[in-house]
């Protein structure tokens, strides 16, 4: 079974529709990231972007039906493909209305009757069922953006391949390949003490911990050794209407002592207690802090965050987007330039049936201790030229303009492909 959500390779018909714009929140004009953007019952769609940018291209056998906008919080809106089109409004600007619930204004039976821990402890048990336990095969795209304060010094694309054996299986038998890689130059301020860490810890690969950083995967302990129950929670709001209500839970340690503390949000489908988005992050307290703290955490805030979402397929739900945000192990930056790195995989196709994919080799796989930077691997550039994953999700002027300092990033690209270099 194919169930595609965005091309990954550009769309060859006979006479095509194409339209692009960018999704705003009514509530406050904000732009809205990951909106799915589809024809309705069928799978052709996209995502949109960080800024909440599109770009969707269809065959003209498809101008009579209508386009879908859906996103966790905001009520759907669907549109006649052909009344999208004629609107120059409409296609520059969609605007989705929130989707909220006042809490005193709903009765949520599943909460009502339980305490916060125990309605927690049903969605645990709710795991196995409602999340894939059999192969699957999935193909993405994995972005990592290094950053020395503001500027960007480092950036790793790729076109990747993932056979998951399910939640049920071993984190181990995770098969990750790398089809197409593009790398800029190394600006990274390295000390010497990078050199400590990789020889007491060795290399790490980034694209294998983005992916394993999935909450439910056997070493998360938040939700597989139910960790999270220890936590205390709070009902935030209530999203969304009927059937498709979402409960957002926040869920932190004690954020009155003195010193840092965890804090994150799990977004909960009350319909079938299935987790549809989560979120983990390590915070400075506002109350307290420390000698050199903006050493160590970003904008004296943050030290790291993690952001899984989850999307439904038939009866089961898939990862689809996964983002960590953590400090380059082994880097001092100078005061006021902490150097950090976001590592990002969004899924674009999913197949579920054996038949439908070819097994990834042992050889063909990335290891846990290989750099994928460091490697040297071919720049197809016609590959990246036609590939919409890039094309929907660009990176942004301020990152190309800190990267292109001294080199184009297409000779950068082309240069970086015999492996290793810094500068």
């Amino acid at each position: 079974m194919l169930l595609l959500f965005v091309s990954a390779f550009s769309i060859s018909f006979a006479q095509t529709l194409g339209f692009r714009g960018t999704v705003f929140s009514k509530q406050d004009s904000s732009t809205v990231p990951f909106v799915h953007v589809h024809i309705e019952n069928l799978s052709i769609g996209v995502v949109t972007n960080y800024a909440g940018q599109f770009h969707l291209i269809l065959p003209d056998t498809l101008s009579n039906r209508n386009v879908v906008f859906s996103c966790i919080g905001f009520k759907s809106l669907s549109l006649p493909i052909r009344e999208f089109l004629a609107s120059r409004d409409m296609a520059d600007s969609i605007f989705l209305i929130p989707d909220i619930v006042m809490l005193n204004e709903v009765v949520v039976e599943a909460i009502k009757q339980d305490s916060l821990h125990e309605f927690i402890q049903r969605v645990l048990e709710k795991v196995k069922s409602n999340y894939p336990t059999d192969d699957f095969f999935s193909s993405g795209f994995f972005r990592q953006i290094s950053q020395n304060g503001d500027s960007s010094s480092r950036l790793v694309e790729a076109a990747i391949s993932i056979q998951d054996p399910g939640y049920s299986g071993k984190d181990e038998n995770v098969r990750v390949r790398v089809d197409q890689i593009r790398k800029s130059n190394d600006y990274v301020e390295y000390s010497w003490t990078k050199s400590l860490v990789q020889v007491f810890l060795g290399s790490e690969n980034d694209l294998l911990k983005t992916y394993r950083s999935d909450f439910l995967r056997q070493s998360g302990k938040l939700i597989r050794s139910s960790s999270i129950l220890t936590y205390n929670l709070r009902l935030d709001t209530i999203l969304g209407t009927d059937q498709n209500q979402v409960a957002k839970i926040v869920f932190s340690t004690d954020e009155e002592r003195n010193g840092p503390y965890f804090v994150g949000e799990i977004f909960v489908s009350l319909g079938d207690l299935a987790i549809r988005r989560m979120t983990y992050s390590w915070v400075a307290n506002p109350k307290f802090t420390f000698p050199n703290q903006e050493l160590v955490f970003f904008d004296n805030r943050l030290r790291f965050k993690i952001v899984v979402e989850y999307h439904k397929i038939n009866s089961k739900y898939y990862p689809f987007y996964i983002t960590c945000f953590e400090p380059i192990p082994g880097v001092t930056g100078a005061k006021g330039k902490l150097q950090f790195k976001e590592s990002s995989i969004m899924i674009n196709e999913i197949l579920l049936k054996r038949s439908d994919y070819d097994r990834i080799k042992r050889r063909e796989r990335e290891f846990a201790d290989d750099d994928i930077y460091e490697k040297a691997r071919p720049y197809n550039k016609q590959f990246w030229e036609t590939y919409n994953m890039v094309t929907l999700n660009p990176i942004g002027p301020n990152q190309r303009f800190s990267l292109e300092k001294k080199e184009s990033l297409d000779n950068q690209f082309e240069r970086n492909a015999k492996g290793k270099r810094r500068f």
